[in-house]
């Protein structure tokens, strides 16, 4: 059952009462978070199993449960969402607009017929906010989790992805900082053709733990569709039949959340061409303390229409906008 009403009165019910619940809805539990874990900490019989509820078939939430107490992650990184990693693979590989992959996907039945909830990344911060309290102990609600979508990328922005040696995904991050509070973040992202995210197409989809004993280590799989789904939901009723799990969220740490997004930019702008320009942005990324990395143009085929892409050194999302 879907949305974060009806579905959220009848699983408070049943958790309530000392039942056993399976679900899929990852929005219903970003959201009642807490309120969940109270529940479960005082209805002993209660019991909760929402492997469904992240990237499908790929069993992340009962690794993060159980194979990673001994070790300390330190990032989280992934292609969350199916619906918009088959989009803009299909954009990459047919140099195809937006819009058009779009309206191919929603004919497949990819994509919703109201598709925001996917295009816009609020899915995958859903299903990060869920991971980060597996991985970190740290509850973050999803509403304070920088989101962009992906509405906005054209098949330019491919073309200059390439020129920089890479792709666009969008991912969902987290990273823990040394001071120990955690920095997450859901946008677009230009990733190198050397980084084996970059090669996953269509509804796939990944989760990447970085951790002091294991390194690198990358669960990937079919992010959607009935098999894989049920997969992960038959899975969940095995490990209540054999009395598992005893807490689904067995980490509580307190660590201050930091919205900041720092790294490197790309920045895309429209232009009509003219003489001056790069003095401009040059003046403008000095006002603002940005350091500017590279300036690219593709050829000029519409003097009034002109996409043209700035990339930064390190600095922060704040300076950029300005």
């Amino acid at each position: 059952m879907g949305g974060t009403t009806l579905a959220w009165e009848i699983v408070q019910a049943c958790l309530l009462k000392g039942k056993k619940v399976v679900t899929a809805n990852k929005a219903l539990l970003s959201k009642y978070l807490p309120r969940v874990i109270e529940i479960l900490r005082d209805t002993p019989k209660a019991r909760l199993c929402f492997e469904a509820a992240v990237c499908g078939g790929i069993p992340i939430i009962h690794t993060l449960q159980h194979d990673y107490l001994g070790d300390s992650i330190s990032e989280l990184r992934g292609i969350m969402n199916g619906t918009t990693n088959y989009i803009l693979s299909k954009m990459e590989s047919d140099n195809a607009d937006y819009a058009a992959v779009l309206k191919e996907a929603q004919d497949l039945g990819f994509a919703e017929a109201d598709p925001a909830a996917d295009v816009e990344g609020w899915d995958a911060r859903s299903k990060l906010a869920l991971l980060i309290k597996l991985a970190f102990g740290t509850y973050v609600p999803e509403e304070s989790i920088p989101c962009k979508g992906i509405s906005r990328i054209t098949s330019e922005d491919f073309a200059y992805a390439k020129q920089l040696g890479g792709t666009v995904k969008i991912l969902g991050v987290c990273r823990a900082n040394e001071d120990g509070s955690l920095s997450p973040f859901v946008s677009p992202c230009i990733v190198s053709f050397s980084d084996v995210v970059s090669r996953l197409s269509g509804c796939t989809n990944m989760v990447e733990v970085t951790s002091a004993n294991m390194g690198n280590c990358h669960f990937s799989g079919p992010g959607a569709g009935r098999f894989p789904t049920a997969n992960s939901v038959i899975n969940d009723l095995v490990m209540l039949a054999r009395g598992e799990p005893d807490t689904p969220f067995p980490l509580e740490v307190e660590r201050r959340i930091v919205s900041e997004i720092q790294g490197l930019f790309y920045v895309r702008f429209i232009i009509k061409d003219g003489v001056g320009i790069v003095r401009v942005i040059g003046e403008l990324a000095e006002k603002n303390g940005i350091s500017i990395y590279s300036i690219l143009q593709t050829p000029v085929k519409d003097v009034q229409r002109v996409p043209f892409v700035m990339t930064t050194e390190p600095t922060t999302l704040t300076q950029v906008k300005e």
